[in-house]
């Protein structure tokens, strides 16, 4: 018997009174399992928008010129 077959009889075994827990707890189950999937799905941040792309020590060097490089410099 699959665990599917197996659900499915101890559910019919359960008095109808005690359907809607049932029924709230298989939501609550679907819930978290879409919530794991998406979770899965992320890319965690800002990462995956650069994944694949590689960057030498040159580039960071320029970067940070550019960046920072009138730090400090007043204009009067």
């Amino acid at each position: 018997m699959s665990t599917k077959e197996l659900i499915l009889k101890e559910i019919e075994e359960i008095p109808e009174s005690y359907w809607e827990e049932v029924l709230s707890l298989v939501q609550t189950i679907k819930k978290i399992t879409q919530l794991k999937k998406e979770k899965e799905e992320y890319s965690g941040g800002l990462g995956g928008l650069w994944k694949g792309v590689e960057f030498s020590e040159e580039d960071i060097a320029d970067a940070r010129k550019e960046m920072w490089g009138s730090l400090g410099e007043r204009k009067v």
